[in-house]
């Protein structure tokens, strides 16, 4: 994303760039940045740096679980290795983000989990396997803990440099992955649930939202989906979509459905929550009973 460009004679908003920020005129650098280009590259380069499995379940039975990291790229990469503990929040919009706490809070096991090795360079093609071991877990009660595994990739290249006479633009852009992925630990007799306390409707223009009250029960994490099914004033299916659902502690979750092709008038939304996941194990999720909940609702 360098170019170099010889002004001659330089323009005037050349002239002012290389003033204030004291590149030579003769050779200025000009850094082209466009989001088009960088999301573009980010996502490719993204792509290549890959992680497998995309979450990581041990326990006090099996306190061993082994995460693959893939360079698929054509540039050597540096990984780093390490662990945080964060859970997914929400403000009375239903717009969710990650929370890190580093409090020291009752669920976390960041302390209680070690990755070998933390460090290494990984070349075009290579692949290594991050073995992963739980230790110092005895007192801990019953329930399920977890941390955020952070796997940072760096690519090695040497700077781009143009050098003329006596003198020399050098400049270097590196650009960091970081893919996050969940660590779980299992101790002993674990439980989840969900309890959804409201549903509240409301449309803005042809969307449709609703936000979705749930406060989690049990020792751990509640880890699952839910199918989201409309049905018009005679029962007809008019829409049909499942969104992953996960609730570490209570959670309000904001769920959008485009309305546009629907007549107005009276309709019937159907939840329905369930602990399977796609992307999950099921023999890696704490089961429960799937469960519906409806909510009516009007569109203008």
């Amino acid at each position: 994303f360098i170019i170099l460009q010889q002004l001659t004679p330089p323009n005037q908003p050349a002239m002012l760039l290389a003033s204030k920020y004291r590149i030579p005129v003769k050779y200025l650098v000009i850094l082209i940045l466009t989001a088009g280009i960088i999301s573009a590259d980010v996502e490719s380069v993204k792509s290549q740096i890959s992680i497998a499995p995309t979450a990581v379940f041990m326990s006090d039975r099996s306190p061993f679980a082994n995460v693959i990291v893939s360079n698929g790229s054509q540039t050597a990469q540096e990984i780093t290795i390490g662990f945080r503990f964060g859970y997914s929040v929400s403000n009375e919009e239903g717009n969710v983000s990650m929370y890190y706490d580093t409090t020291g809070h009752a669920a976390s096991f960041v302390n209680n989990v070690n990755a070998f090795p933390r460090n290494f360079v990984l070349e075009p093609g290579q692949r290594q396997t991050v073995r992963l071991a739980a230790r110092g877990y005895g007192a801990k009660d019953d329930g399920t803990y977890w941390s955020r595994m952070n796997i940072l990739a760096t690519p090695l290249s040497p700077p781009v440099e143009a050098e003329t006479g006596d003198e020399a633009v050098a400049a270097r852009i590196n650009i960091n992955f970081e893919q996050v992925i969940p660590a779980f630990f299992k101790k002993g007799s674990v439980s989840t649930g969900l309890d959804i306390e409201e549903i509240t409707f409301r449309q803005e223009g042809e969307s449709g939202i609703f936000l979705i009250d749930a406060e989690r029960a049990g020792n751990s994490p509640y880890i699952g989906t839910a199918q989201i099914t409309l049905r018009n004033s005679n029962g007809a299916v008019v829409r049909e979509q499942e969104v992953t659902f996960s609730a570490y502690f209570d959670i309000t979750r904001r769920v959008n459905l485009n309305l546009s092709d629907l007549n107005p008038g009276n309709y019937t939304a159907e939840f329905q929550f369930k602990t399977e996941r796609r992307d999950i194990s099921s023999g890696d999720l704490i089961r429960v009973d799937p469960f519906t909940k409806t909510k009516e609702f009007s569109i203008e």
